[in-house]
């Protein structure tokens, strides 16, 4: 089931998505991915949200929404995130050359509460990590390129 969700999301197929995924994995329960390539998907059209890519590659991926949405052990250098409003738990993964701008948003302040991504021993250009610290962003024990 979880490799033809991730063929689904390689052939940027909405119906192959729900029909692999639904009933088995509900909305509201974690959907794990795990080795996979994904590179260059664009996860536009898809519900992330409670979605997990553990050892995966997502080189050039873009359209990133949800939250959460956890990475952990990925290479997703190139990651496009413009205009994305997401929050990501991510660790021990390379985010090098992350693709970002003004509307970008992944850390979100709610009646004083924050829900703010979280990023662990990841490597990313310093650039980047102060683009999003101004928002809230944690970054720990990270690894500027």
């Amino acid at each position: 089931m979880i490799h033809e969700i991730a063929d689904a999301f390689r052939n940027n197929s909405l119906e192959d998505y729900q029909e692999a995924r639904y009933p088995h994995i509900g909305e509201g329960e974690w959907l794990t991915i795990a080795w996979e390539d994904l590179s260059g998907v664009d996860f536009s059209k898809f519900s992330l949200g409670f979605t997990a890519f553990k050892s995966c590659e997502l080189n050039g991926a873009s359209g990133l929404s949800g939250q959460p949405i956890a990475i952990e052990e990925c290479t997703a250098r190139g990651l496009d995130l413009r205009g994305a409003n997401v929050v990501i738990e991510a660790r021990d993964s390379d985010f090098t050359g992350m693709l970002y701008d003004d509307d970008t948003v992944l850390a979100e302040r709610d009646s004083g509460e924050a829900a703010c991504s979280i990023f662990t021993s990841c490597k990313l250009d310093l650039d980047t990590v102060e683009h999003f610290k101004r928002q809230g962003v944690a970054f720990r024990e990270y690894k500027s390129s």
